[in-house]
This record gives C-alpha cells, sequence and structure tokens, in this order.
C-alpha cells in the first residue's frame, strides 16, 4: 500500500510519516510570509489537517509535498 491509501484508510502512523515528512518544510515556508512565529504554527497545522482530509475524502495528490505547500501557501495568506 501507498502512503496515500494508509492515510485513506485512517492509518495513524501514515497519517504522522505525512506530518513528518512534511511539517519543516510548510513551517518555513509560511513563515516566509507571514513573518510570525504562531501564524506560521497555525498555518502549518491547518495545511497538514487538510491535506489529510483531502486524501481521505478521495483526492490523490500526485506530489504530497508541493500539495502541502500550495496549501500553505493559502492558509498563510488567509491568517
Amino acid at each position: 500500500m501507498s502512503l496515500i491509501d494508509d492515510i485513506r484508510s485512517g492509518d495513524s502512523t501514515a497519517i504522522k510519516q505525512l506530518y513528518q515528512d512534511n511539517a519543516q518544510d510548510v513551517y518555513e515556508f509560511a513563515k516566509g510570509i507571514t513573518n510570525n512565529h504562531d501564524t506560521a504554527m497555525q498555518a502549518t497545522k491547518n495545511t497538514l489537517s487538510k491535506l489529510v482530509q483531502q486524501i481521505q475524502n478521495g483526492d490523490e495528490p500526485t506530489n504530497i509535498h508541493s500539495e502541502a505547500l500550495k496549501l500553505a501557501y493559502d492558509e498563510a495568506c488567509k491568517i
């Protein structure tokens, strides 16, 4: 099974893996946009939660990291 399949099935280890693989880059990207630690942390949480939710709802990103950064941009700009 792929990471996406594991996330879709609700495997908590796969979800943790997605967070571990992407949280630092998403945070740094959001911090670069917002120039604020707290806002970047919130954007990171929102981004990764949305990404997991999208995958569980059937989306299948070809590149999880790129999709995370796209979502991070939207989240950082909203906040």
